[in-house]
Parts: structure tokens; sequence; C-alpha cells
């Protein structure tokens, strides 16, 4: 008996569990909007989702996630989701300008969306750090 090993099926937490959900909520009609923009559309959705379950994961651990609990909810995703298609509309399929559409995704989804949750100065420099290393 010391020497089995066990098999355990356990169903997925965590991060993945989060992305995957987000992801199966999203209407076929928003990653379908506009034809022009869909590759970095995709993209930028799947950083957006990735993002939140990563800072919304993070209130699990307590005091070793956030200094302070915050409430992130999917009403952020989806406003945040919001952001990304009006950016990426006003470039009408111009890839030059995408670094600077980027930039304004960051800010929006990073400072107003996000940040605006976030009291502690700290807590808004490891969201502002996650932001950058996703996006």
């Amino acid at each position: 008996m010391q020497n089995c090993n066990k098999v355990i099926l356990e169903p997925v937490e965590g991060v993945r569990l989060q992305t995957a959900r987000a992801l199966n909520a999203t209407p076929t009609e928003y990653l379908g909007a506009c034809p022009e923009i869909s590759p970095p559309l995709r993209l930028c959705y799947f950083a957006l989702t990735f993002f939140h379950a990563v800072v919304h994961q993070r209130n699990n651990y307590g005091a070793l996630g956030w200094n302070r609990p915050y409430e992130f909810t999917s009403a952020d995703h989806h406003s945040s989701r919001l952001a990304i298609l009006s950016v990426l509309k006003e470039l009408r399929g111009d890839a030059d300008r995408l670094p600077e559409a980027l930039g304004q995704m960051r800010y929006i989804i990073g400072e107003l969306v996000y940040g605006g949750k976030i009291s502690d100065g700290q807590d808004r420099m490891i969201s502002q750090d996650l932001i950058e290393t996703i996006f």
C-alpha cells in the first residue's frame, strides 16, 4: 500500500478556469464585429481575459495577493471588452497605429476600469506591472 500511487481527477481551478469561463461567456458577435480588426481584437481580448483572471485570482490569497480586498466583477471585464473594441475600431485597419492603441488600452483598462477600484499604492504598482506584462 505504501508503494502505490493515487490518481485523482479534480476540476480545473484558478486562472485557467477563470479564463475559460470568460471566453465561453463571450458572445460570438463580439469577435466577429469588425472583420478588418479581427486578429488584433482576438489577441487583445485574450490578454484582457487573462489579466482579469489573474487579478481576480489574487483575491483568493488574502494579504499575499492584494494588500486590501477588491471586488473585480464581470462588469469590469465587459466594460474593458467594449473599450478594446472601440479603440480598435478607431484604427480603421491602420496597423501602424497599433502600438498607440495598445497604450490607450493599457491606460483605459489598467487605470480607469481596474485601477479605479485599487486604493493601495503598492497594489496599483502590481496592477500596472501586470497590465504592462500581459498587454
